[in-house]
């Protein structure tokens, strides 16, 4: 596990599943991973708030 901060090791660097301190890799898909992703998509889109949902069409 790595040291981190809500996924946070250090700036520009994340973690996530098993290495973030989960009990799973299927996090990386369902969870962990997914609050990574719009973590740094958040702060690549300057503090606003990112929100990802699924479409069915």
């Amino acid at each position: 596990m790595l040291l981190n901060n809500n996924h946070l090791v250090t700036e520009g660097i994340y973690v996530a599943g098993v290495l973030a301190g989960w009990r799973s890799q299927f996090a990386i898909a369902a969870g962990s991973g997914a609050q990574v992703a719009t973590d740094i998509l958040t702060l690549w889109n300057g503090g606003n708030q990112t929100m990802i949902h699924d479409a069915i069409k």
